[in-house]
């Protein structure tokens, strides 16, 4: 009897549990697909301070949150500098974004690399809630009308299908 019992009680325990585990859970960055990119005005490394909608100027834009100690992102900057006027040509806008560090440190990192590119400083990584950061690199993928289309952690050889609406990877 006692058997039977606890093998009761086992399933009842365990079906919630399978149930649980079985339900698909929301990334963070779900609730940004689809929605406007949160404006945010910030210093930048050459131009002063500017807010998002004025560097992304109604275009298409790639946002790109990064640091200067991040392998991955220096990846990611090489690619994007490489690709800056066939992305222009295709009216797409490339927004850095530096996550925690000085002025000095990100000048001398685009200096020192000879990458083109203004970059947006977040000193104390403000926009990491609002932009449900979880790490460095990320890039938000960002429409015409300032909607969040896809959001990746690498820069994609065709970031084009990104631009599309509720795109997952």
């Amino acid at each position: 009897m006692l058997k039977a019992w606890t093998l009761i009680v086992g399933l009842c325990l365990i079906n919630p549990a399978l149930a649980l585990a079985s339900a698909q859970v929301p990334t963070r960055t779900q609730g940004l697909i689809d929605k406007p990119a949160p404006d945010f005005t910030l210093d930048t490394v050459y131009n002063g301070m500017k807010t998002l909608s004025e560097a992304r100027a109604g275009k298409k834009a790639i946002l790109f949150f990064w640091a200067t100690w991040c392998p991955h992102c220096h990846t990611a900057l090489t690619s994007l500098n490489n690709s800056v006027e066939a992305l222009k040509h295709d009216g797409v806008s490339i927004i850095l974004v530096d996550m925690g560090e000085s002025r000095n440190d990100v000048k001398a990192y685009l200096e020192f690399n000879t990458f083109n590119l203004d970059s947006f400083l977040d000193p104390n990584a403000s926009l990491q809630e609002d932009y449900a950061l979880i790490g460095v690199p990320t890039l938000y993928f960002v429409d015409e009308q300032g909607i969040i289309r896809s959001e990746k952690h690498d820069f994609p050889g065709n970031f084009e299908k990104f631009f599309r609406s509720s795109q997952k990877d």
